[in-house]
C-alpha cells in the first residue's frame, strides 16, 4: 500500500459520512408564503355588487329553514332577523354587520410553536388534498385507502418542507369502521405531526362533527408534550362547515359550529356537502 493511498482513504471515508448524514437529515420546513403581488380580480366591481345584492335578495325574500333548531332560532330573532316558524329571513344588510364580526386573518397555531401559520391577508399555506376513498401505487395499483396508507401520507406531509398545514383527511381509512374512524384519523394527526390541521367529523368529514367532538379536538390540537392540558386558548385547528342544502339547517349543525367556537377553533363555511366516500366506487 503506497503512502498517497492511505492518506485517500479517510477522505473518502469522511466523504461518505458526510453524504449518509445529509440523508438522514430532516428538511427544514420552508415559511408560509406571504404574497406581494396583487391578487387576480375575476369578477368587475360591478358584476361582484351585481351578485351580493342578489344574494341579499335571496336572503330576504326567501330565507334558511332552520329545522327543529330553536336554539337558533333564537339566535337569528335577537340578531334582528325576522322570524316566522322555522323559516329565517334576513333584513338587507344584517349578514353584512355579522359577518364583520369575524377577523380578516388569524394565525392557527400548531402544537410546534414553528409551524404555526398565518390565514387571510396575504398569506398563503400550502397543504395536502383532503377526501379521497382511493390510493394508487406502483405495487398494489389503485385500492381502497387505508388507515397504514394515512400514516403515511400524514408522515409525508410532516417532513415535505413546502407543506404548511395537514389540511383535512388525505386519504379515507376504508378498513376502520365508519363509527369510529373519525377518531383514529384524529388520533393520527395528532401522533404523526406536530403540525396544524383540521377536525375530523363522525362520519369522516369535518362539518358532521357535534359540538363536543369539535371541543375535543380543539384541545387536543393545543396540548403539548409536558404542558398542563389547555381550557380554551388561540385556534388550533380548522373546523369545515358544510350545509346539505343552502337553504336548510339544523340543531347539529348549528351544535358543531358552536363546540368549535367555545374552544376558539377556526370555522370555515361552505355552501354545500359532497358526495361521502362511502358512496363512491372504484
Amino acid at each position: 500500500m503506497s503512502p498517497d493511498s492511505a492518506n485517500q482513504r479517510p477522505g473518502r471515508g469522511s466523504q461518505r459520512e458526510a453524504r449518509r448524514a445529509a440523508r438522514s437529515q430532516r428538511a427544514a420546513k420552508l415559511p408560509y408564503i406571504r404574497r406581494r403581488i396583487p391578487n387576480v380580480e375575476l369578477l368587475s366591481s360591478e358584476a361582484v355588487e351585481v351578485i351580493e345584492h342578489n344574494a341579499e335578495t335571496i336572503l330576504e325574500e326567501i330565507g334558511i329553514e332552520f329545522r327543529r333548531d330553536p336554539e337558533s332560532l333564537r339566535l337569528w330573532r335577537e340578531a334582528g332577523a325576522d322570524v316566522r316558524g322555522e323559516r329565517v329571513r334576513m333584513p338587507r344588510g344584517l349578514c353584512r354587520r355579522l359577518i364583520a364580526t369575524a377577523p380578516r386573518e388569524f394565525t392557527l397555531h400548531a402544537r410546534n410553536p414553528e409551524r404555526s401559520v398565518r390565514f387571510g391577508g396575504d398569506a398563503t399555506v400550502f397543504s395536502p388534498v383532503g377526501g379521497p376513498p382511493f390510493v394508487s401505487d406502483l405495487d398494489r395499483g389503485r385500492r381502497y385507502g387505508t388507515l397504514e396508507d394515512l400514516h403515511n401520507f400524514i408522515k409525508l406531509a410532516h417532513v415535505a418542507p413546502a407543506i404548511h398545514f395537514l389540511g383535512g383527511c388525505m386519504v379515507e381509512p376504508m378498513d376502520v369502521p365508519e363509527g369510529k374512524r373519525h377518531l383514529d384519523v384524529q388520533y393520527a394527526f395528532f401522533r404523526y405531526s406536530d403540525l396544524g390541521g383540521e377536525g375530523i367529523g363522525q362520519d369522516g368529514v369535518a362539518q358532521h362533527a357535534p359540538g363536543d367532538v369539535r371541543r375535543r379536538d380543539q384541545r387536543g390540537a393545543r396540548h403539548r408534550p409536558g404542558e398542563p392540558w389547555p381550557v380554551r386558548s388561540e385556534p388550533g385547528i380548522r373546523h369545515q362547515h358544510r350545509r346539505p342544502s343552502p337553504q336548510h339547517g339544523d340543531s347539529r349543525q348549528r351544535a358543531g359550529m358552536a363546540g368549535a367556537g367555545v374552544e376558539g377553533g377556526a370555522l370555515e363555511h361552505d355552501p354545500l356537502k359532497p358526495d361521502h366516500a362511502r358512496r363512491l366506487v372504484p
